[in-house]
């Protein structure tokens, strides 16, 4: 079983874009496995100049382009993955031997990331906002690491 410390420094590392160790990612896997909610399905997807977020059977919100929605999509084809930031604002197109060259701008690509990122889901109503705020982590490695698996219907 997992514990409150355990908990808490799983949180820590994730939100400061750091890889769990592996003992405590099997573990959180584990206990994340037995105790799984089910599925939900999400649209997030570019359509007309614009986004469409919004859960399967409810209300489907239309938003105006902004580059945190980008930056977003990006961490969702990518569930439970540390991404660097410099690859997440430069549309993860990067090698590494192209971060290691730009990497004197990380500061610039991970302060204008997180800043982006929150700055679109604060945008997000319903419970699919909830669900990203609660699964999206930001820093000089980014990642979303969902406490559901939901099924996500993403186009660009």
């Amino acid at each position: 079983m997992i514990s409150t410390v355990d908990i808490e420094l799983a949180i820590s590392l994730l939100r400061a874009g750091q890889p769990l160790p592996p003992q405590l990612a099997e573990l959180a896997a584990n206990t994340l496995a037995n105790h799984a909610k089910p599925s939900e399905c999400f649209t997030f997807a570019y359509c007309d100049g614009g986004w469409m977020i919004g859960e399967a059977g409810n209300e489907v919100f239309h938003l105006t382009k902004k580059s945190g929605y980008r930056f977003i999509q990006t961490l969702l084809k990518n569930p439970n993955k540390a991404i660097h930031c410099t690859q997440v604002y430069h549309d993860c197109t990067l090698t590494p031997q192209d971060i290691e060259a730009i990497y004197f701008d990380a500061d610039k690509a991970r302060v204008n990331v997180q800043k982006r990122i929150k700055s679109a889901l604060n945008d997000i109503p319903g419970l699919i906002g909830k669900h990203l705020r609660a699964s999206i982590a930001t820093g000089f490695n980014c990642g979303y690491y969902p406490h559901i698996t939901p099924t996500w219907t993403l186009a660009h």
